[in-house]
């Protein structure tokens, strides 16, 4: 084998390899939510309960994943920069200091996605392979 052709057989692996892992989640909102697409830095304000409210003035309600979950490895890492450790350490610190108390937690993602889909101005992240007509996905710009 010609060495150009085990280069291209890398490249090609170590592309699919970032596309596996640049979809291993999406984010999902309640199907009346009037987003279809929000900025990453959005996303990690919204997770982080900086911001609070969507344009119509509706209130955002996040869930999340258990801590042992890859979905919430993956999402926080990705999308806030950090490990669960020092997310659920950011929580912790907001409560005491703050009274804020972070997104609701379920350990399934079936409970993640049933209660986007029933409850107005729901955000959440599940796996691709999850999503129905239930829920709406949004772009995100910068993931």
């Amino acid at each position: 084998m010609s060495r150009a052709f085990i280069l291209a057989v890398l490249l090609l692996a170590a592309m699919g390899a970032m596309a596996a892992q640049a979809a291993d989640f999406v984010v999902i909102v309640h199907p009346q939510v009037g987003v279809n697409a929000l900025k990453l830095e959005e996303l990690r304000r919204i997770y982080r309960k900086k911001r609070t409210e969507w344009p119509d003035g509706k209130a955002i309600i996040p869930f999340d994943h258990a801590g042992s979950s890859d979905l919430r490895r993956s999402f926080c890492r990705k999308v806030l920069g950090a490990t669960v450790s020092e997310v659920q350490n950011y929580w912790i610190n907001q409560r005491m200091t703050a009274g804020i108390t972070g997104p609701k937690v379920f350990k399934s993602a079936t409970l993640v996605k049933r209660f986007v889909a029933n409850t107005p101005g729901g955000i959440a992240y599940i796996a691709p392979d999850e999503v129905d007509d239930t829920v709406k996905v949004v772009a995100i710009d910068g993931l």
